[in-house]
């Protein structure tokens, strides 16, 4: 029995120094791997988890058989992990919406003394000095550069901010493909780790290495919702679709893109109400390949940032984005230029002339006025007529009620027979003069032009709009049109005017010297202005009180996105330092680690040593 507890008690602690050659060998091979991927950002750190081997049960007590390694685990704290992603997808949207702000701002350069605002004062400046000269022709073709330049000016910086939205939403391609693309990528590492780990006791550490990466890669570009091991989620979908019972489910935009080792792409297509503008929507594809639009559910990484910039949802009417920063800054400018238009048209007509046409717009000239999308107000305006020599010779007050008054009853109005002058006289009141006429359907006009039963020559008109009660007809139809279109990106000279700058007029009567209408236009800069807003309101304000509000905004938010993109990146650079020191690898340390697996590794090589010089002895004595 001596015997046999000696041999054992040998050759045991030869099986046990074996087993410690094992566990350090396989921890040097450990600490290689960490050393060797040091530089892979997305590498955890791992260890090898040791523990004694089942002892043996003895009289004399238990005698231990060695170590074994349970497990090579990985250093990897969820909870960080969580932070570090949505500090990450954080910074990618506050970093990428503070670059586009910044070029935003570079088209409104009137804190550099340029810009809109200057060329506005430019413009007013000249028709102070036209106001000065009236008679002086180059003043009108300096007036007409200046206008030019203004209205170029508002085009231009409309079109630069279209084109900053366009190329938003042509990045939304490349975004969508990588989503889905790293999406799938993820649902093929689930199956490869539930395939490595399906014995219970395997952990595939480097997949999962991989899948985490893809994970920060993915909240980069949106913001998604990943849960493992125990999914969470209360929507309500085809069963079909989301399987509950996979331990990894990860959602964007509140459906799974991810659940198990099953993926769902999301489909960027354009929108259906924007034929004319190719705004794109990203929507959710089912199973049953139907579509369901998430584009205003999306939010963080760059994606958020295009969509917050650009804006979600698409106004059928008008085939552009209901929300959005750059939209916001379109629909503003498209109210300055509108309001700029209107007001200063409105003044124009009442500069004499012998023709006058308004825009093109839709009626069938029975509804009323309020159901037209004009800008005309209930109140009163003035039909003047004046003969050959610049004498007014009628007057005709034209009183309009927007809720029952239609363009066939204000055309009828002008062209009512009526004692203009309350002289008694037939035949010398406007309606003898000039008449009106209606063109209804969908490019619908308004003319007033010389009766045809006049045989006066000369004879000219202007329409004035009542300075206690105006109406804005004359500018919300553009009768007579120093500035042509009806928004930012039509805004320009009207056409005659640039062919002919010395038409340009600067009185009411065409009397020599009379500056009414340039006077007018003068005040223009510090009256009140009807400016219509995206959503059918009116706001009144100064013109240069509505586009210094404009700045003030752009400035406001392009300042506040550099200081969150600033707190953002600060968030990251210190989350991403917590994180890495807990998960990433410290070459320091491994070579400390592997100083120690070596020494074990050593020592565990002396006692099989020794246990070979004592067999080599009792086999000695045998002989």
């Amino acid at each position: 029995m001596a015997m046999s507890g000696n041999g054992y008690a040998t050759f045991g602690a030869l099986n046990t120094a074996y087993s410690g050659l094992q566990v350090s060998q396989t921890a040097i091979g450990v600490v290689s791997h960490n050393i060797a991927n040091a530089n892979d950002d997305n590498y955890t750190r791992q260890r090898v988890v040791i523990q004694a081997q089942t002892p043996i049960n003895a009289p004399a007590g238990d005698i231990g058989t060695g170590a074994k390694v349970l497990t090579v685990q990985r250093i990897h704290n969820e909870f960080l992990y969580q932070r570090y992603t949505a500090a990450s997808q954080s910074n990618s949207f506050t970093s990428f919406e503070n670059s586009t702000l910044k070029e935003v701002a570079q088209y409104f350069p009137d804190i550099q003394q340029n810009g809109i605002a200057s060329d506005m004062q430019n413009y007013f400046d000249a028709w102070q000095s036209y106001a000065n000269s009236p008679a002086d022709s180059s003043q009108a073709i300096v007036l007409a550069q200046k206008a030019d330049v203004l209205a170029t000016s508002i085009n231009n910086t409309t079109n630069q901010l279209k084109k900053v939205q366009s190329n938003l939403n042509d990045q939304m391609g490349p975004i969508v493909d990588e989503i889905n693309r790293l999406g799938q990528e993820i649902a093929n590492l689930n199956s490869q780790i539930t395939a490595n780990e399906s014995n219970g006791q395997s952990n595939a550490n480097d997949l999962r290495d991989k899948r985490d990466g893809d994970e920060l890669a993915l909240s980069k570009l949106v913001n998604v919702e990943v849960s493992k091991d125990q999914p969470q989620s209360n929507i309500q979908v085809d069963p079909q679709v989301y399987d509950k019972t996979q331990k990894y489910v990860m959602e964007i935009g509140g459906m799974p893109l991810v659940d198990g080792a099953n993926f769902h792409p999301i489909v960027l297509k354009q929108d259906p109400n924007s034929s004319s503008s190719g705004f794109n929507s990203i929507y959710f594809q089912n199973e049953d390949y139907s579509l369901k639009n998430i584009t205003d559910k999306l939010q963080g990484g760059e994606l958020g940032a295009i969509i917050d910039l650009r804006g979600a949802n698409i106004d059928k009417a008008t085939s552009q984005p209901t929300t959005g920063k750059i939209q916001s800054y379109i629909d503003s400018l498209n109210s300055f230029a509108n309001g700029l238009i209107e007001s200063t048209n409105n003044i124009y007509a009442s500069s004499a002339t012998n023709y006058m046409q308004s825009n093109n717009f839709t009626t069938m000239g029975t509804e009323p006025l309020t159901y037209l999308p004009l800008n005309i107000k209930s109140g009163s305006f003035y039909a003047v007529a004046y003969d050959a020599n610049g004498n007014e010779v009628a007057r005709k007050k034209i009183t309009i009620d927007t809720n029952t008054d239609t363009m066939s009853s204000i055309a009828a109005k002008i062209n009512a027979q009526s004692d203009d002058n309350k002289d008694g006289n037939a035949t010398n009141d406007f309606a003898n003069f000039f008449n009106a006429k209606l063109t209804t359907g969908t490019n619908g006009s308004l003319q007033i032009l010389q009766s045809s039963a006049s045989t006066v020559t000369g004879y000219t008109f202007a329409l004035q709009d009542d300075s206690t009660n105006p109406t804005n007809f004359a500018g919300a139809l553009g009768m007579s049109r120093l500035f042509d279109g009806k928004d930012g990106s039509s805004i320009s000279l009207n056409y005659d005017l640039s062919q002919d700058p010395t038409k340009i007029h600067s009185f009411s009567a065409p009397v020599q010297g009379n500056n009414d209408v340039a006077n007018q236009m003068l005040q223009l800069q510090y009256n009140q202005v009807d400016f219509k807003l995206r959503n059918g309101q009116y706001s009144q304000n100064t013109l240069s009180g509505f586009y210094n509000n404009l700045n003030a905004q752009i400035s406001t938010d392009t300042s506040t996105a550099g200081q969150a993109n600033d707190s953002s990146t600060a968030m990251l650079n210190s989350v991403q330092t917590e994180y890495d020191s807990v998960s990433k690898v410290s070459t320091d340390e491994e070579m400390l680690n592997l100083v120690k697996f070596q020494s074990g590794y050593s020592a565990s090589a002396k006692v099989v040593s020794t246990i070979d010089q004592m067999i080599q002895v009792l086999l000695g004595m045998k002989q």
